[in-house]
């Protein structure tokens, strides 16, 4: 099984930083990318909450957002044995995407 360093990089309003790195399998790297290929795809942008009242919106996905490394099993069994396999905002953007292009199928049915 291949696994994947996802490394996210972001700011909110010129004020804060959010980063974070996520490590996925093959699996679930391919859901993510078919869910931001189809949200880039359709214009239809993506927002999520940071905090109670902070939200990042992005009308458009920026090419810069985030990119992959492939890590070895030895590399991805350490950091899972470390239980540091997320940090960061990673893990709620790669949800929010998904989540969100599941919710934008469900209203053009």
């Amino acid at each position: 099984m291949k696994y994947y360093l996802f490394k996210y990089h972001d700011n909110w309003a010129d004020e804060i930083d959010i980063d974070g790195y996520a490590i996925m399998n093959e699996k679930k790297k391919n859901k993510f990318e078919k869910s931001i290929n189809h949200i880039k795809e359709n214009n239809t942008g993506i927002y999520f909450y940071i905090g109670t009242n902070e939200e990042i919106d992005h009308a458009t996905i920026p090419d810069d957002l985030y990119d992959f490394v492939e890590i070895s099993s030895d590399e991805y069994k350490t950091l899972k044995k470390l239980n540091i396999t997320t940090m960061g905002f990673a893990d709620s953007f790669i949800e929010n995407v998904i989540s969100f292009e599941d919710n934008t199928d469900q209203l053009d049915e």
